[in-house]
């Protein structure tokens, strides 16, 4: 049993189990825990998380997916949504640039996705090592990052790309 502290009510679970654990109460609170060892938990650091801790307030929606996880557990990667409308990623970044920074360098606290805008209809975060994330803008575009060595994107190359890039005509 994980006590949370606070009085919401969980809206949302998941996480690989290993790696990181999250609840998303219904007052916007991101409540984190697990090894953390690439920062996913977005709380600061890269040390073990062993209680839930409050990571992030004015959280409408975690983007996560079993593949996440996989078998690169450690290199986890948690995308959330605000109610800024913004994406925010945390986690690992290092080998394929998934959060679409421009870089790969892990965030160990929820970095602003700011390219993307903040009109953002969903996301698929999927896929540790070498993962992607895939988004849905309002305007139906769809935009993605990361690993591409076998033309996952639907780009129509076979290059990593670090920032996002419109993939809509391609899907």
């Amino acid at each position: 049993v994980v006590s949370l502290p606070t009085t919401g009510t969980i809206t949302q679970i998941g996480g690989n189990m290993r790696q990181f654990a999250f609840a998303l109460v219904d007052n916007g609170e991101l409540w984190t825990w697990g090894q953390n060892s690439n920062g996913a938990c977005g709380v600061g650091s890269v040390v073990v998380v062993p209680l839930p801790v409050l990571a992030a307030t004015g959280v409408t929606d975690v983007y996560d997916h079993p593949s996440n996880g996989g078998v690169s557990r450690t290199q986890s990667r948690l995308v959330i949504k605000k109610t800024d409308g913004y994406l925010y990623g945390a986690g690992y970044n290092a080998t394929n640039g998934a959060l679409g920074l421009g870089n790969l360098t892990n965030q160990n606290t929820f970095v602003q996705l700011t390219a993307l805008g903040n009109s953002i209809k969903s996301a698929w975060n999927m896929g540790a090592t070498n993962g992607c994330l895939i988004v849905q803008k309002g305007d139906g575009t769809i935009w993605a990052a990361g690993y591409n060595i076998n033309g996952e994107l639907g780009d129509g190359t076979i290059l990593t790309k670090t920032t996002h890039v419109d993939v809509t005509t391609a899907w």
